[in-house]
């Protein structure tokens, strides 16, 4: 892979695209690292602390198992696959509603998505753009996570604050998990300028 510089990289559609779902996936992990106690609590489940901290649990296996596939198949694929898991997660806690059982799916899905995105994410950068910028490359899409993550964090409270609850809260990382899917998809490797 000829590697991109910082102008270059910026130059492409790819770039910007990955910055985009960084933002988008840091919203949700923002908005989690500071709200998920209490939105499981918020749903009627006992033991919310249990059950976040078995979310966390996951996220370590889903760093070893999407850590492992990505030596063997398409990175894009697999932050597709890891949107689509986060997706899951969330329409599971919808379902919360009717039965504390769906909490599982959450605590499952949710927990192997976030392992797999933040592994991924510098996989792909390294994979689409070369090594040889990779620590401003990195440095620029990090940016886009802290941004994300202080955007999720005021946006959930200012939901609960004003919903006094967190169902729009999770309809919207239902909607940000799909546009992420269709996002992640358009990302192509892209043709260094010099050739």
């Amino acid at each position: 892979v000829k590697s991109f510089d910082v102008k270059q990289a910026f130059g492409t559609l790819s770039f910007k695209l990955t910055c985009l779902i960084m933002f988008m996936f840091s919203i949700v992990l923002g908005g989690l690292t500071m709200h998920a106690i209490e939105l499981i609590r918020d749903y009627g489940v006992d033991s919310p602390s249990t059950m976040w901290s078995l979310a966390l649990g996951f996220s370590v296996l889903g760093r070893v198992i999407f850590g492992l596939m990505s030596d063997k198949t398409s990175k894009k694929g697999l932050v597709v696959v890891s949107w689509l898991l986060l997706l899951l997660g969330f329409a599971s806690v919808a379902l919360i509603v009717n039965t504390e059982v769906f909490i599982w799916g959450f605590v499952i899905f949710y927990g192997l998505a976030i392992g797999a995105f933040v592994t991924l994410i510098p996989l792909l950068v390294g994979d689409l753009f070369g090594v040889e910028h990779f620590s401003k490359l990195i440095g620029i899409v990090g940016l886009m996570q802290i941004l994300g993550i202080s955007t999720g964090s005021i946006l959930f409270g200012r939901i609960y604050d004003a919903k006094d609850s967190y169902e729009l809260a999770v309809m919207i990382v239902i909607i940000l998990a799909a546009a992420g899917i269709l996002v992640s998809a358009l990302i192509r490797k892209p043709q260094h300028p010099a050739g």
